[in-house]
């Protein structure tokens, strides 16, 4: 099973299939930013990050940004039913405060709840 990489072969394994966008600085920034610019940290979170998309979407998706299209049907129903949303004020700290609401939801598998919740963040963070 290809899904069952070792930590740090999912990076690699990116790498060959489109060097430029594993080394893209827009990318890297996202992970140092992230990471308040520690380099170590930035880098491990990036091969976690490579990691969790391997796991969940395939090698094929692994150079390619995740968007509606690479949820399966049953993860757009989900969606569609409004069990995940940002409330309408933020935290202290100034962040948006996302929530699930899993009352009575048959989750199809634990990846699927993970996919939908990385899709939800990441289409929220572009819209917003």
């Amino acid at each position: 099973n290809s899904n069952s990489q070792l930590p740090c072969q999912a990076i690699q394994l990116a790498e060959q299939q489109d060097e430029a966008f594993v080394n893209d600085p827009k990318l890297w920034v996202m992970f140092l930013r992230a990471e308040d610019f520690h380099a170590k940290r930035a880098a491990a979170r990036m091969i976690r990050f490579f990691d969790l998309k391997l796991l969940l979407f395939g090698e094929s998706k692994l150079c390619k940004v995740i968007t509606l299209e690479d949820l399966d049907p049953d993860d757009i129903a989900t969606i569609k039913k409004g069990i995940f949303q940002t409330l309408p004020q933020r935290d202290q700290a100034g962040r948006r405060v996302d929530v699930l609401f899993e009352v009575n939801h048959k989750w199809k598998s634990p990846e699927s709840l993970v996919r939908i919740s990385v899709q939800f963040r990441g289409v929220k963070r572009s819209i917003v």
